[in-house]
């Protein structure tokens, strides 16, 4: 079962890393505590949404104390957020995680305060692709997505930034998401 929960989250066994497919890090914490439940009730166990949901609230409770080990910067990327903070970029993240871990990782990072808003899936009533994030950050953010640029490592960033009016979607090849999986986009 646990090679099944490891496998159905969206981790690859074999190299350890996140399937550009997810559901980690691709969809709201909501559809993965749904893919982890299903995966028990298979395997023969009786289980609730809401066991499920204490479950990811004890894991949350328990990485939360120590974060760090558990991030991984591009390099030259707190540089960049530092050159856009002192040059008066307003700066947003915007997330498939809910908001509390989303700050929880910023502040790990040491990066907090370089940041206007932070928003999670669990701020909107529809997730990436949707435009919801993305408009929800922009009127945090006091901005037009005339006036917006969207960076993100996956297809679904790039959806979400076209489907909000944003014109300018940058894709960042972090081996998340192919060169292939933006050319229609």
């Amino acid at each position: 079962i646990k090679s099944q929960l490891i496998d159905g989250m969206g981790i690859d066994l074999s190299t350890g890393r996140i399937k550009p497919t997810g559901p980690i890090g691709v969809k709201p914490r909501s559809y993965n505590a749904r893919v982890v439940r299903d995966i028990v009730i298979d395997n023969g166990e009786i289980v609730t949404d809401r066991q499920i949901e204490n479950i990811f609230t004890a894991i949350d409770k328990q990485s939360g104390k120590n974060l760090r080990p558990y991030l991984k910067m591009l390099s030259s990327v707190a540089a960049f957020i530092k050159d856009c903070h002192k040059n008066d970029v307003k700066l947003a993240i915007v997330s498939t995680d809910i908001t509390k871990r989303i700050k929880q990782a910023f502040a790990a990072l040491g990066l907090t305060e370089y940041f206007k808003c932070f928003v999670g899936a669990d701020l909107v009533d529809n997730c990436k692709p949707a435009p919801d994030p993305a408009l929800l950050a922009m009127d945090l953010c006091g901005t037009l997505p005339a006036n917006t640029v969207s960076i993100g490592d996956h297809p679904v960033d790039v959806k979400m930034g076209n489907a909000a009016g944003i014109e300018c979607n940058i894709a960042l090849l972090t081996g998340l998401g192919l060169q292939a999986d933006f050319e229609s986009l």
